[in-house]
């Protein structure tokens, strides 16, 4: 696990270096989210979520995702997902729904095990965003919790796997 995340280190690293040297004195572009990156690698068969599990993060970040448009939504990121989550096990009925409760305004995009983009804001009621996927396909998702404004703060991301079918609750 530390060669995989000294690896990811390098790689932002050497990326960086790239986009610095490749600007030539130009304004530097948007950011946007990058699937590439990876986020704080977490792994569990869908059986361990049906209780749900819940993860602390800091919501928020420096880039516009209104600005992007390489994938859905508003409000503010980083630009590495936050979380990476490998999805095991999944049956063809079970969904995967992620939900987010902050300090603040919160949003939460995702993309999921097959390269699908889908974005909350307010969805989970309140100022609180989720996602529902179904069904939950085996495989990585990309998971980002981002604020509505510009501020950044506490919040949990909650993940759950159920029986269930249909679409997502949120857009895509």
């Amino acid at each position: 696990m530390r060669t995989t995340q000294s690896i990811r280190f390098a790689a932002r690293l050497g990326a960086t270096a790239l986009l610095a040297c490749g600007l030539s004195g130009a304004a530097m572009a948007q950011s946007c989210p990058d699937v590439g990156l990876g986020g704080a690698p977490l792994g569990y068969g869908a059986g361990q979520l049906q209780g749900g599990l819940s993860f602390d993060v800091i919501a928020g970040g420096n880039i516009d995702l209104g600005a992007c448009g390489s994938a859905p939504g508003y409000g503010w990121i980083v630009e590495a997902p936050d979380f990476e989550l490998t999805l095991s096990g999944a049956a063809a009925d079970e969904s995967l729904t992620l939900s987010v409760s902050g300090d603040c305004d919160t949003v939460l995009l995702v993309n999921d095990a097959t390269g699908e983009w889908f974005f909350s804001d307010d969805e989970g009621g309140g100022l609180d965003p989720a996602i529902s996927i179904a069904p939950a396909r085996n495989g990585v998702y990309d998971i980002w919790v981002g604020t509505y404004g510009t501020e950044t703060c506490p919040s949990v991301l909650t993940l759950q796997t159920g029986a269930g079918s249909g679409g997502a609750a949120a857009s895509k």
